[in-house]
């Protein structure tokens, strides 16, 4: 998820690895209703302006690949998103294999 400022991972939820998923499959993600969901409560955008877009990358590939990472090995759930954009293009590069897809979300203030 991509504010434009920072882009956060949104799945996979708290492990950094990636989650297989089969083309002829619906999937809910970000809710109870998905069985790996960690958390009691769904995912739910908010802003406090009166209108914000935020872009959600679908990022799909045959081939392994690495979420961010630390020095040390730790999975990094944020990163500032130039530094993002550099790691997509550096996976990219290594993986043509590799499909992203991006959405723009448009999210309102409740009044």
């Amino acid at each position: 998820l991509d504010d434009n400022d920072v882009a956060g991972c949104l799945l996979p939820y708290e492990s950094g690895e990636a989650v297989p998923v089969n083309k002829k499959q619906e999937y809910v993600f970000l809710t109870k209703a998905d069985p790996n969901y960690p958390w009691g409560e769904e995912t739910i955008l908010e802003t406090s302006k009166d209108i914000e877009f935020f872009r959600i990358y679908f990022i799909f590939s045959k081939n392994a690949f690495a979420m961010p990472l630390t020095e040390d090995g730790e999975y990094v759930p944020e990163l500032p998103k130039n530094k993002f954009d550099k790691w997509l293009l550096k996976n990219r590069v290594k993986d043509e294999d590799m499909q992203v897809i991006q959405k723009v979300v448009e999210v309102r203030k409740i009044k």
